[in-house]
């Protein structure tokens, strides 16, 4: 009978032991976190960070501080930066002009998620992203940077280190205060720059159409699949079987096609 007790006895606790394992990393988890993506890019190539927001409780402003070291640059900022509109010296949403000598501050209009965009592409770069009119929620992508690795940049890992003040990160509440800071986390991303040959993603030493389909099968199973490097060949910002398509051309006829 003891013996029978002492079992019922141990089995709860290890129940109640894992219940709480269980609830620590739920709650853990369940930190709305800032998340920065880690690449790879070869020397003088582009490549394609994304910040994302995890377990966002709702936000209507977010003013972020973006750093980087030398030998990277920031070339554009991507059109699908969180429920973004770029606006213009003249206040008028602009989808086209990404590029970082049109990027200038300006007072914010009503209207849904607006972005200011940044005034230069050197470290450090500040994202102030805006909703006037009501809070944000989910997870998203919040912004895609694209970086340009110099030819002669030093390889190895390049940390994408994000930074905020209290006071920059909040949401609209009801009552006698409107606003409310929200806390989040920082995972931290970064860059690793090689010298691997520009297509080679599998690492042979050549450009095939091994590489194509490798680019292929990322595309459509990024989780299953892995590459040495940023894989966007043909620079929309999106890694498709266009980018396959386009390596395949570059394997059979590099004279004629380029990569980005």
């Amino acid at each position: 009978m003891k013996r029978v007790l002492a079992v019922i006895i141990s089995v709860a606790l290890i129940a109640t032991l894992s219940l709480g394992v269980s609830m620590f990393v739920s709650a853990d988890d369940a930190d709305p976190t800032i998340v920065v993506s880690s690449e790879t890019v070869c020397q003088g190539s582009t490549v394609d960070v994304k910040i994302s927001l995890k377990n966002n409780p709702g936000i209507a402003s977010m003013k972020l501080q973006v750093s980087f070291p030398e030998g990277l640059s920031l070339v554009s900022l991507g059109e699908d930066t969180y429920d973004g509109n770029y606006v213009t010296i003249d206040g008028e949403p602009d989808t086209e002009s990404t590029d970082v000598t049109d990027w200038v501050k300006y007072d914010i209009a009503d209207v849904k998620g607006s972005v200011f965009q940044p005034e230069k592409g050197t470290s450090p770069v500040t994202l102030n992203w805006v909703s006037p009119l009501e809070n944000v929620t989910g997870d998203v992508t919040f912004a895609t940077l694209k970086f340009k690795a110099a030819e002669n940049a030093t390889l190895g890992d390049k940390d994408i280190t994000v930074t905020y003040d209290a006071e920059d990160v909040f949401k609209l509440v009801d009552g006698d205060t409107p606003e409310e800071n929200v806390t989040f986390k920082v995972e931290n991303g970064k860059v690793t720059v090689t010298d691997v040959l520009k297509g080679d993603v599998d690492g042979d030493g050549v450009v095939t159409s091994d590489d194509a389909i490798l680019v292929l099968y990322y595309s459509l199973m990024p989780d299953l699949y892995t590459v040495n490097q940023g894989v966007d060949f043909d620079g929309d910002g999106d890694v498709t079987s266009d980018d396959a398509i386009l390596l395949l051309y570059y394997s059979l006829m590099p004279d004629l096609y380029t990569l980005n």
